[in-house]
């Protein structure tokens, strides 16, 4: 509290800035509770995975899952570092730079995590062999929740636009219904198909949530995230599929391990290959850009903030 007068007085006007608590925490409030509901429902399914089948069927579930939280750590940039830019965009009213921002967002969201999505698809034995071979038993749920990352990337950056345009409750009737979804589904398959039934469950949940997202994305603020640009993505992608799949057939005598990461490997390359090939917009490079910043924690100038680029105008 001490910190937080400090920076914005609460008891009247501090910079020439009326402090409003009330809007703040109106505004907050939905998004602290949302937070609460997310986490703990995901340690729910865990908790209910291991009382309905398991303990190594959770033990399992867990790690395939932690598996593919690698790939949402460029959309959680790629997030952090858009939901200024959405505020002072909303703010001033440019809906056509919000939605412009929205959808290259979006569409680097699902680029950045394809190619996780693509190598948790193609060697999912190989991906859970590292934690031990009595992992392997993981594989098919591996493929399932990375369907559901992939959702989760493909729908973009709707989630941030939703609570940077004020629409903060909305976000917590989302969450909601995603961790009471998940529970009805995990007690529903769980008991029928095990550690399989825990990753549908987790599957349509996070599909229900993210969809349903676009859709208010698209009737309260206007927007959509989706154009013929996200074709480039798809192409490479479908491209270095077959390669890396070849490869990985070609080298298959060294082992499971090392064929499946030099496929792994050669997939990677070619995508990044043919998406350079493929062309790279303006807008593209300083999403990128701001996101690599995000990532590696990086630190701007002060008030680098306060002007942000976004696509359309120069970096």
């Amino acid at each position: 509290i001490w910190f937080l007068h400090r920076q914005v007085s609460l008891t009247g006007i501090r910079d020439e800035a009326r402090a409003e608590p009330g809007v703040m925490l109106r505004f907050s409030a939905p998004v602290y509770f949302s937070n609460l509901i997310n986490t703990f429902g995901g340690n729910l399914q865990t908790l209910l995975l291991g009382g309905l089948a398991s303990v190594a069927s959770a033990g399992i579930f867990a790690v395939a899952h932690h598996v593919m939280l690698v790939g949402t750590i460029f959309h959680s940039a790629i997030v952090q570092a858009s939901m200024p830019i959405f505020a002072e965009l909303q703010d001033v009213g440019d809906h056509g730079r919000l939605h412009a921002l929205y959808r290259t967002t979006s569409k680097w969201t699902f680029t950045l995590n394809l190619p996780f999505f693509l190598v948790a698809v193609l060697f999912p034995q190989a991906v859970l062999s590292i934690f031990g071979p009595e992992f392997m038993a993981g594989a098919e749920a591996l493929v399932i929740l990375a369907f559901a990352s992939l959702i989760n990337a493909g729908t973009g950056t709707s989630g941030a636009v939703l609570d940077m345009t004020g629409h903060t409750r909305v976000k917590l009737v989302n969450s909601s219904l995603s961790v009471g979804l998940a529970i009805v589904l995990n007690l529903l398959l769980i008991p029928v198909y095990g550690l399989v039934g825990a990753a549908i469950a987790s599957f349509g949940s996070v599909a229900m949530v993210n969809l349903l997202r676009v859709g208010e994305v698209g009737w309260l603020v206007r927007v959509a995230p989706y154009d013929l640009s996200w074709a480039k993505p798809v192409i490479a992608g479908v491209a270095a599929s077959i390669a890396g799949w070849l490869v990985a057939q070609l080298t298959y005598a060294t082992g499971l391990l090392l064929s499946s990461a030099l496929g792994a490997v050669a997939l990677g390359v070619i995508y990044a290959v043919l998406l350079v090939a493929l062309g790279l917009s303006d807008d593209d490079r300083a999403v990128v850009s701001r996101a690599a910043r995000k990532f590696t924690r990086r630190r701007e100038p002060s008030g680098g903030m306060a002007r942000a680029e976004a696509p359309g105008e120069p970096t």
